[in-house]
């Protein structure tokens, strides 16, 4: 059953699957606007090729091990459109990345009882050593967001920082693109 703000979202002109999930290009744009990018939980990538067969994949599963790997194409391709739509900057333009998910990964999960089940193409895991595997797979990644303590510098209240990445705010203006990442699995 859709979300009901898929219905919103396709009444706005967002190109929305039957399923509810916002279309969107290997770039992470929405295929109905550019200036659209989505990604996580709530997209579903059309135009995926396999890179060997040639053939059409399809978008990969609502999973964490896709989510964070939305992150950095999602950030350079953000970067790279607002750099490609400067007045200050001229031609040539920087292509888009393409988002190419990998085939399969290492599927974990906690049973309770620091026991744990784990499978990957035909190899089915299950254990404590299992249970240690995932809880440190996932330790070393939340570290990844651990928040130092903030410096103690001051700065005139007026003085602020505009950058989106390495382009000023002066560029493109960020309310000319809308960013929709969903999930509770989805990181940028």
């Amino acid at each position: 059953c859709p979300h009901p703000l898929s219905s919103q979202l396709k009444r706005v002109g967002i190109s929305v699957s039957t399923d509810g999930w916002i279309k969107v290009r290997p770039t992470l744009q929405t295929k109905s606007h550019d200036t659209i990018f989505a990604a996580g939980d709530c997209a579903s990538i059309e135009g995926l090729v396999d890179s060997i067969s040639q053939n059409a994949k399809p978008s990969p599963p609502e999973a964490g091990v896709y989510a964070v790997r939305y992150g950095p194409i999602l950030f350079e391709n953000i970067s790279r459109f607002l750099k490609n739509k400067s007045p200050n900057e001229p031609p040539p333009y920087e292509p888009l990345l393409r988002f190419d998910p990998q085939e399969d990964f290492l599927k974990l999960i906690g049973c309770g009882d620091e026991i744990a089940i784990g499978f990957r193409w035909y190899l089915f895991l299950r254990g404590k050593w299992v249970w240690k595997l995932k809880d440190a797979i996932d330790t070393t990644f939340m570290d990844l967001f651990k928040v130092s303590k903030p410096r103690t510098t001051k700065q005139h209240p007026t003085t602020t920082n505009h950058r989106i990445g390495t382009h000023t705010s002066h560029q493109t203006p960020i309310h000319q693109i809308i960013l929709l990442v969903g999930g509770g699995h989805a990181h940028l």
